[in-house]
C-alpha cells in the first residue's frame, strides 16, 4: 500500500510540476539579410582640355633636374600628353603609356613620368 501511495504521489507531483512550467516560446523568425552596400559611383570622366600644375623630381639619379614653373598636359579623346609622352586614359581613369602612368579623374591628373633615369610626379588640374 505504501508503494502504491508513493507511486501515486510521484505521478501527481510530476503532473503538477509539468503543469506549472509554461511551454517554451515559439522560435523567433530569422532576421533578414541586410541589403548589400551600393556600388561606389564610377570615377568622373576626364575633362578634355588643358591641365596645369606642378612637377616634382622624385628620383635621386645624377643628371636629373627639378622642373620649374607651371607644367602642362593636354587631354583629348581619352589620351593625355605630358612632357612629350602620351598615355591612354582607361574607363576607370587609369593612365597607361610608355614611361607614363597615373590617374585622371574629373578635373585632376595625378601622373608619374619616367624619362631615361629621371622620374617626376605631376599634380595637375584642368582649367574647366
Amino acid at each position: 500500500m505504501r508503494l502504491k501511495l508513493a507511486g501515486v504521489l510521484l505521478i501527481a507531483g510530476t503532473v503538477v510540476g509539468c503543469a506549472s512550467n509554461p511551454p517554451p516560446p515559439p522560435p523567433m523568425a530569422a532576421m533578414p539579410e541586410p541589403a548589400p552596400a551600393p556600388a561606389p559611383p564610377p570615377p568622373a570622366a576626364p575633362m578634355a582640355g588643358t591641365y596645369r600644375g606642378t612637377a616634382e623630381l622624385t628620383s635621386e639619379a645624377r643628371g636629373c633636374h627639378a622642373m620649374r614653373g607651371s607644367q602642362t598636359a593636354r587631354v583629348r579623346n581619352n589620351m593625355i600628353t605630358v612632357a612629350g609622352m602620351r598615355g591612354r586614359i582607361g574607363p576607370d581613369g587609369s593612365v597607361t603609356g610608355r614611361g607614363l602612368f597615373g590617374t585622371v579623374n574629373g578635373g585632376t591628373a595625378d601622373l608619374t613620368v619616367t624619362r631615361r633615369h629621371c622620374t617626376y610626379h605631376y599634380t595637375l588640374n584642368s582649367n574647366g
